[in-house]
This record gives C-alpha cells, structure tokens and sequence, in this order.
C-alpha cells in the first residue's frame, strides 16, 4: 500500500508541509487499520496545526523567527539580527567589513535605496512581530491559560520595543487575514504608539491566569522598559520593582544547523565582518580599553578568523559573552529593572538614590563604588555609560543614545560619534535607523514621521 506521511509547522503564520511518499507492505497477521493508527509524535497533521494540537509547534517556529530577528544567525541565509545593527549603528562595534551597505550603517549615512541588509534586518522583525502575534492569538483561542501564551505576548511586545528604539517614527505594521491571504497594509505608527503597542501587549501577558513568574518578570520588564522609552520615570520604576534582580530570560542557539547558530558570533568572531568598537569616533565609550568585566573580549585566531577582521585590515576584537556559535543572547535580565529605578531617581535629581541603585549593581560583581561626579551632566554621563556595560550586545545601546538626548537634554554632539570615520569621509546625522525603501511599496506608508531621536 502506498502511505502519505505528512509533516506540518507553522512559522510566522505560514503552514509548510512536506509528503513522504513510501512503499509499505503489511506484514501477515497485521490490519491495515492497526497499522495506520499508529500515532507519531513528530507528525502534526494539516487539520492538527489549527488546533491545541498544533500550539507547541506554532510557538517553536515563532520563537525561531524572534531568535532569528535578535540575535541572528549563522546561515539559511547569514542574518544579522538587531544585537548586531543597532550594535553597529551607535558605539558598541566598529566596522572590519568592506561591504559598502553596512559601513554606511556605522558610518551613519544609510541609502534606504539600497540597504540590503537592514532591509532584511527590518523584514526579518517584522517577520518575528508577526509570528508571535499569531502564535498568542492561537494560545488566545485554543489554550488560554497555557503560560506559552504569556510568553508568546511578550515576545510580541519585545518586536515593538525593537521598533521603538531603533527605527525613525512612522513604522507601519501590515497584517495578514486570518485566511493568510488578504493583506492589509498598515499606517505609519509614532514612536509613542509603538510603545504603546508594546505596553499592551505585556499588560495582556501578565493577566494571562496561568503565566508563571518567568512570564511575568519578562513581561513587566518589557512593559518597565517601554514606559521608559516614552519617558514615564516613574510609571517605568513601578513596572520595573517587581522583578528580581536574579531574572534572566535567554534567547538559546545550537550548533546543529547554520540556521541556528549565533549571528553576533558568526559576524564577530566568525568571519570577522565587525570588531568590538573602543571610543569610537570622539564619543564611543571605551568598552575595550576600560577593562571592564562586564564587557569581556578577547583576540585570538583559536575558531575564527584570526587577530585581523574581514577586510584584513582592522584589529579584530570579539565578545566573550558571544564566544561559540551557540552562545545564548539574554534579552532580559533582572539588573536592568534596578537600572530602571536609578535612572527614574536621576531623572528627579535624587543623586543620593541613583547612585545607591547603581553601586548596589556593581557590589554584585565584585566592582569598586562610584562617586558622585557631582554635576547634572556629569551624572547622566555616568548613568549611560553604566547602562552601557552591564547591558553591551543586548540591543539596548541606540534606545539609551537616543534617550539621553531627548530626555536628558544633552547634545547629540556629545553622545553621537563624530569626525573622520575610519573607513573614508565622516560620520553621518542620522541618529536612527531609517525604514527600508522596500515599505514604499505600502501606499499607507510616508517615510519617516520623524529622523530626530
């Protein structure tokens, strides 16, 4: 008889099937009903994906694709997720690339006509956005209270913030019909309102009944760090006091596939495309030359490319917290909720409690106190730079640039860099990433809102 085994996923809303078509012969003695009643757990039937049957695999293919937005990969294809852009748009990496598209992401001075790899950075997070909404609004109708709900929401949440941190005002967010077919293009979103969809979408996690702490911290801390984006202090520091400070929640990668592998290792000490930047450009911090141990890296030809990077040329320096290709990404930790409620005390001009807050931090890794510099500028100066370290290559460090001269008033002359770049001309203006050329395409859509922080 000839049997049709089918296997079936779901990823960013999308069904794949495959058919195996295979010669079986019934053994003498053995019913044909028998044998076909066999249950497999590794086959998930078309009319199985639509169901609670189909929620475990549904929310693997979005978590793949949220890994895949964050954190990268190695191959299928080589994909720079948003550790790695926004790492190279502000302080955090130099550029040991010749590519011209992604020095003029280090250099500032992106052509959204012809940016390829932050237009695939871009449909790679809109992709991850997308298949997580999914994945929460199947838990949503099939098993509610499953704590995979929670966290898909929160998921879902973090795609936003990446939004709203890192890219200019006026992202639009096109939908899909539940058919998957009909497509509804979306409007251009405010920085604000993308926040706000972050904001409602931890909410919505956090009264999931069945959501454990390690969705609630995730959530809360997501919802923590939206708020301050939009500069709610306080209501920033009351989302960020519930979490402990031993919360860690990590995005996993694995040697088996390229697919799978760490993108910050391949494109740091793999292949050598960019190096561990140090006082780049007059106002880069010094995440090399201070020593500091929260900022760990190293130089060596053992499983990479050698001392020089990829144009053989620039000194090649990678991230110890990225070492192998299955290094995890954290993308929420417990100490950034008490870097929340310093930052809140310092937007105040509570110095006595902001610098308790961060002393605090660096008693639990062993490092000397601060003291207080003792002048407004001074302190903010000192906070970032504090933010900076504990949170390097966690796709943080473009929000707090932006913030600080938002919020904190000072000069984007101060904290973006500046002067001769080294790979030819001078730093750009720009202070956020633009929206790919490829959105023009949206009718909706009419460039950014807004190019300021």
């Amino acid at each position: 008889m000839n049997a049709i085994r089918v296997h079936a996923r779901r990823s960013g809303g999308r069904l794949w099937v495959g058919a195996l078509l295979a010669l079986a012969v019934l053994p003498a003695g053995c019913s044909k009903d028998r044998l076909l009643g066999v249950n497999d757990p590794n086959v998930l039937l078309p009319s199985q994906v639509t169901s609670k049957d189909g929620l475990p695999a549904d929310f693997a293919g979005a978590l793949s694709d949220f890994q895949l937005s964050y954190s990268g990969s190695g191959g299928g294809p080589l994909t720079e997720g948003m550790i790695n852009i926004s790492g190279l748009f502000s302080d955090e990496f130099s550029i040991s690339e010749t590519f011209p598209d992604r020095i003029d992401i280090d250099r500032h001075t992106i052509d959204v006509a012809n940016a390829p790899q932050l237009t695939l950075n871009f449909r790679t997070l809109q992709r991850a956005r997308v298949s997580t909404e999914r994945a929460a609004a199947d838990y949503e109708q099939f098993d509610a209270n499953n704590p995979l709900h929670a966290q898909a929401l929160a998921l879902a949440g973090y795609t936003y913030i990446m939004f709203g941190e890192n890219f200019c005002s006026g992202v639009p967010f096109s939908q899909l019909d539940p058919n998957g077919i009909d497509l509804h293009f979306g409007d251009p979103q405010t920085t604000t309102q993308i926040y706000d969809r972050a904001i409602a979408d931890f909410t919505e996690a956090q009264g999931v009944s069945g959501a454990t702490a390690t969705e609630k911290n995730l959530a809360a801390l997501g919802q923590a760090r939206a708020l301050l984006g939009e500069g709610k202090f306080a209501e920033a520091a009351a989302a960020a006091a519930t979490v402990p400070t031993s919360f860690v929640y990590k995005i996993h990668h694995s040697s088996t596939t390229n697919r799978e592998n760490n993108g910050v290792w391949s494109f740091g000490r793999s292949i050598g495309r960019w190096t561990i930047g140090d006082r780049e450009g007059v106002n880069g911090l010094p995440f090399r030359s201070a020593a500091d141990v929260r900022t760990p890296f190293a130089q060596d030809s053992s499983g990479g490319v050698g001392v020089k990077g990829f144009d053989h040329t620039t000194p090649l320096y990678y991230s110890m917290k990225y070492a192998t290709r299955d290094s995890s990404a954290v993308l929420a930790w417990g100490g950034e909720a008490r870097l929340i409620e310093a930052e809140a005390a310092l937007s105040t001009g509570d110095a006595a409690t902001w610098l308790g807050k961060l002393n605090d931090l660096r008693a639990t890794v062993g490092l000397t106190p601060l003291t207080d510099p003792g002048t407004a500028s001074g302190r903010i100066a000192l906070h970032f730079s504090e933010r900076a370290m504990w949170l390097q290559l966690t796709a943080h460090r473009l929000g707090d640039m932006r913030r600080e001269v938002k919020y904190f008033g000072m000069p984007i002359t101060s904290v973006y860099e500046q002067g001769p770049h080294p790979k030819g001309g001078i730093w750009g203006t720009q202070v956020v990433l633009p929206i790919p050329f490829d959105e023009v395409n949206n009718p909706q859509f009419k460039q950014c809102l807004d190019t300021g922080v």
